[in-house]
């Protein structure tokens, strides 16, 4: 249990970064445009990460969750790769 409070220390420090980033390389007129839909995405993809998990445990037994987790993480993954140059 204090491993999972010291981790959440971690991603505490992490969340403001990654919005402060992303009004750091934006332009104005890119600020305005864009900063709803990447506000919105987290939310967004927490629901479909539940949904998609319930209808696969409604489905599957439990160990089959992981194979899923597995297969957002690698998407995840190629998609970082991929893009880790772009500014």
């Amino acid at each position: 249990m204090l491993l999972l409070i010291f981790a959440a220390f971690g991603i505490a420090m992490l969340e403001p970064t990654t919005e402060a980033y992303f009004l750091e390389v934006s332009s104005r007129k890119d600020i305005n445009r864009f900063y709803g839909p990447f506000n919105t995405s987290v939310d967004v993809m927490q629901f479909i990460g539940k949904v998609l998990a319930a209808l696969m445990l409604f489905f599957f037994a439990f160990e089959y969750l992981f194979l899923l987790f597995a297969f957002f993480m690698l998407v995840m993954f190629v998609f970082a790769y991929r893009h880790k140059n772009m500014k």
